[in-house]
């Protein structure tokens, strides 16, 4: 059945499998906050996704020495990787997941304007009015006034803003190994962290060390399958995507955690979407 699809259609069928991945792991971590350190879990997830993306390296590209001028560009997606994964976890510890996920998905808006200051792009109107409705979104979802803030809200606004600029970096790294790409910063991201939690290793429990396989998993996938999509698909019919993991964060909320976010979050979380979809549509047209 896959054969039949487009390229298009696989794309996204691949990119919805790969945010999957994410969204189950980041369930499955969340599920486990409540028994380990941050640190640990963070360590624990990225060994084992490292050992699935080695398993599957025959598969993705393989191990190739990096290109002359690479090795300091995967140092730092390294060092985005191991903030972006403590920060989220983090974060899963004091907010719901679609809390988490709404502001993570002000990325693109981030992105856009790091592009614009990197890269010298084109400012349309139709782009400024996408990043200003965005990140209006955003004020809506963190209330930065009045009693309704969370200062844990700036986890994921943390997180988002070094997403953005791992794939800004990854941008300038055409023609690197899918395997490379994926494997280097999670394999770097568990040297990073191990030794901080060295002397306080512990063996999971057995019934959350599935988790911890799980999680590892749900990670590969999502780094392979994505960048598969991204690869092979035009990225304005991949990246809307992203947005399927407000739908697992409800689910997972409701059904887990028996979270359920309030109105302000909810309005945040159209207004960023939608306006992210925006945004995506008119870079596609060339407007």
């Amino acid at each position: 059945m896959f054969k039949n699809l487009t390229n298009t259609q696989k794309g996204i069928a691949l990119a919805l499998l790969g945010y999957s991945g994410f969204s189950i792991s980041d369930a499955s971590a969340k599920f486990l906050i409540g028994s380990y350190p941050v640190l640990l879990i963070v360590a624990y997830i990225m060994a084992a996704a490292s050992i699935v993306l080695l398993l599957s390296s025959p598969w993705i590209g393989g191990f190739k020495k990096p290109a002359p001028g690479m090795a300091r560009l995967h140092i730092l997606r390294t060092i985005m990787n191991f903030l972006i994964s403590v920060m989220i976890v983090y974060a899963f510890k004091n907010l719901q997941l679609t809390t988490a996920y709404t502001i993570v998905f002000a990325m693109p808006f981030i992105a856009t304007l790091l592009a614009i200051l990197i890269y010298r792009e084109k400012v349309t109107a139709a782009r400024w009015t996408a990043l200003a409705l965005g990140f209006t979104g955003v004020l809506i979802a963190m209330r930065p006034t009045g009693e309704g803030f969370d200062f844990a809200l700036l986890l994921p606004l943390g997180a988002a803003f070094c997403l953005a600029l791992k794939w800004i970096v990854s941008r300038s790294m055409q023609g690197e190994s899918l395997f490379c790409m994926g494997f280097f910063p999670v394999a770097g991201t568990t040297a990073i962290t191990l030794p901080l939690i060295w002397n306080d290793l512990q063996i999971p429990a057995t019934e959350h060390f599935l988790l911890f396989v799980i999680c590892g998993i749900g990670i590969a996938t999502g780094v392979i399958a994505l960048s598969i999509a991204y690869r092979s698909t035009p990225s304005a019919a991949v990246a809307p995507m992203h947005y399927s993991q407000m739908i697992w964060g409800l689910v997972f909320g409701y059904v887990i955690f028996s979270d359920l976010p309030d109105l302000w979050m909810m309005l945040g979380a159209a207004i960023i979407i939608g306006s992210g979809i925006y945004l995506i549509e008119k870079e596609r047209s060339g407007f």
